[in-house]
């Protein structure tokens, strides 16, 4: 989530500045409903069939969510006059360019680092 969240709602070319607060209200509320139903469903699932099944289940809907995440597809101009994508062998090129991207802005990195920072710190107190 980390590396999802972040930047998609701190990007002024994704939102404009008047809604950007109503953007990260929305983000926030979604986030915080999917934790409550999440956990709910986690417990039950845990009571009725147990520990393992949760971690089974879990796993079951982050491949879902990889296999949806693959099939889209998106306009990105910018790539425009770039190497061909389907020439490159590797499927983690994508993820390169991004790192890449947010390293050349440090307010960018920040924003991408917060996230993971705060919960790093409520994991350890």
């Amino acid at each position: 989530m980390a590396f999802f969240e972040p930047p998609q709602l701190g990007d002024p070319q994704h939102h404009q500045q008047e809604d950007l607060l109503v953007a990260n209200s929305i983000s926030s509320t979604t986030w915080s409903v999917n934790l409550a139903v999440g956990s709910a469903v986690g417990g039950l699932v845990a009571v009725a069939f147990g520990r393992n099944t949760v971690f089974v289940v879990n796993a079951l809907t982050f491949l879902f969510s990889a296999a949806l995440l693959r099939r889209m597809r998106f306009s990105e101009p910018h790539l425009r006059g770039a190497a061909d994508e389907s020439s490159r062998p590797d499927e983690f090129h994508p993820v390169l360019d991004g790192l890449r991207y947010v390293t050349r802005d440090r307010r960018r990195l920040a924003t991408l680092l917060t996230k993971q920072g705060s919960a790093s710190r409520d994991q350890w107190s």
